[in-house]
C-alpha cells in the first residue's frame, strides 16, 4: 500500500470512518441482516395471517353459538364436516 493510502486510511480512521476493506466488510454485513429480516418478516407475515384467519373462525363460532345456530362443543372440520372440539 502506498504510503499517501496508508495516511488516508489513518486519518479516516482518526475520524472514525473506515478503510474501504472495512465498508466492504460492513456493507456484506448489512446485506445479510436485511436478508435475515426479510426472512423473518416473511415468517411473521405468514403467522400473522394464519392468526388472523383462526381469530375470524372463533368470531364466526361464537356468532353461531350466540345465535344458537350450532351445537355446543361441535365445530367445523377443515372437510366440512363436524368433528367434537374438544
Amino acid at each position: 500500500m502506498s504510503a499517501i493510502k496508508i495516511r488516508i486510511a489513518r486519518a479516516l480512521k482518526a475520524f472514525g470512518l473506515h478503510p474501504r476493506s472495512e465498508l466492504e466488510e460492513l456493507r456484506e454485513q448489512s446485506r445479510r441482516d436485511l436478508a435475515w429480516l426479510k426472512k423473518r418478516n416473511d415468517q411473521l407475515q405468514r403467522r400473522n395471517d394464519q392468526l388472523l384467519a383462526a381469530r375470524k373462525r372463533l368470531e364466526k363460532r361464537v356468532a353461531q353459538l350466540q345465535r344458537g345456530d350450532a351445537q355446543p362443543g361441535r365445530t367445523r372440520g377443515e372437510d366440512g364436516g363436524e368433528t367434537s372440539a374438544d
